[in-house]
């Protein structure tokens, strides 16, 4: 790495051997350094770094004009001085947008590049990315790209940044994010899901709509005789909703069901009414169906979109309304509806992702097409119907983007004896 006298700011140097700003073939440049490589920590702001480039305070405009002129990719570099501390910042569109001015190029010729350079806030290498987006937080999403300068922990310069380089950083951080919380949620809320038992038989289907979202759905026989059902639709959408969507399903995957799903919805409303102080609430279906006699002991906690498709018509099951969504208050006392279903009864359960998914002409899917279109494919079976039913909704939204996730589950009573 070269040494260059310091001298006085602003002052003229005599003119020296291709000191001019000429076009030049590529060659060594006469003002350009690099930095030697830092290594970078995990997460700090070095490692968006864009630039090593940095020129000393004592170097001539002009040979720096002509080592940029040979070297397109560099957007920005840092000036310093003797003891390669950063003293400001020169920016490539900037300098020739001053040299290329009338008289540009004589006014600035022998002139020192400290006239050029602009002030700069310089950032301690080990400074964590996300600390250094809140301090920028007010021009970060600005139409405008802003560079800083990174010192080591010696206080000598170590590279460029840019606003830009920080949002490409983010946005890829946020997708990666994106794919992980699908991954899991997907491995926790399956597209869809089916089963067909001696006494139940069971149809599910889940359509996420940003890819993760905030309808769950949890179905497991927890003895011989009895099934836990749970539909649930978080409040929001995305990343945040798909979180509580974990933690319900966390949840549901230690508790021991045969203590009785009133407990687990109070211990899940406990714990989101604190965690998010009523920022967030589920509604929601949590159900108890015995298999040996059809008894469905449900809690409808703000849901409300909960159906029986019996002899041919699909009526809503009148439930508590006065159980509010879980998590709006820490203090609830949930009320269970009960229902004996008979065989070939259809428990049909959906979030209104469906029923309010509008088309092109801002017409709601509603609960009369989702009728029709169990009651023209009921014979063909759970899944048929399933499928049919997600397929109906897409045809109907045609160019509508989907507003909310899909949730739907169909749950069979075949009987005592396994017939309807």
């Amino acid at each position: 790495m070269s040494t260059l006298a310091d001298a006085a700011a602003g002052t003229d140097l005599p003119g020296t051997k291709g000191g001019g700003m000429s076009n030049r073939s590529t060659s060594a440049p006469r003002a350009l350094r690099t930095i030697e490589s830092i290594k970078a920590r995990s997460m700090s702001i070095m490692t968006i770094a864009c630039s090593p480039f940095y020129v000393r305070e004592s170097a001539l405009i002009s040979d720096l004009a002509d080592d940029l002129s040979d070297r397109e990719s560099v957007f920005a570099l840092g000036v310093v001085d003797g003891a390669l501390r950063t003293i400001g910042i020169i920016v490539r569109r900037e300098l020739f947008d001053t040299l290329g001015r009338q008289f540009g190029r004589d006014l600035y010729k022998n002139k020192r590049v400290n006239l050029v350079m602009r002030a700069s806030t310089v950032f301690e290498a080990d400074r964590t990315i996300f600390s250094v987006e809140e301090e920028l937080s007010s021009i970060l999403y600005g139409p405008k790209n802003h560079y800083f300068a990174i010192a080591d922990n010696t206080c000598r310069f170590a590279g460029i940044f840019s606003t830009r380089d920080m949002l490409i950083f983010l946005s890829q951080l946020t997708k990666r994010d994106i794919d992980l919380a699908r991954r899991l949620q997907a491995s926790m809320v399956p597209g869809e899901f089916s089963f067909q038992g001696d006494r139940v038989g069971i149809a599910a289907g889940s359509v996420m709509a940003k890819g993760v979202g905030g309808d769950y759905y949890y179905l497991d026989r927890y003895d011989a005789e009895n099934w836990a059902i749970m539909l649930c639709d978080v409040s929001g959408k995305g990343i945040a909703a798909s979180l509580i969507s974990a933690i319900i399903g966390g949840m549901a995957s230690v508790y021991d069901f045969s203590m009785g799903m009133r407990n687990f919805v109070l211990k899940l409303n406990a714990f989101i009414a604190s965690t998010f102080e009523s920022e967030k609430f589920i509604t929601g279906m949590f159900a108890n169906l015995g298999d040996r006699n059809g008894e469905l002991t449900l809690f409808d906690m703000g849901h409300s979109q909960i159906y029986l498709f019996r002899n041919g018509a699909m009526v809503r099951i009148a439930t508590k309304d006065d159980n509010i969504p879980v998590g709006v208050r820490p203090d609830i006392q949930p009320r269970a509806a009960k229902l004996l279903m008979k065989a070939g009864d259809v428990l049909i359960v959906v979030t209104d992702g469906f029923l309010e998914q509008p088309n092109p002409a801002n017409e709601e899917y509603g609960i009369a097409r989702l009728g029709g279109i169990v009651a023209a494919f009921r014979e063909k079976g759970l899944r048929r119907m399933k499928d049919e039913v997600i397929s109906s909704v897409h045809l109907f939204r045609k160019s509508q983007a989907q507003l909310d996730d899909m949730t739907i589950l169909f749950i069979e009573y075949l009987g005592k004896d396994g017939s309807p």
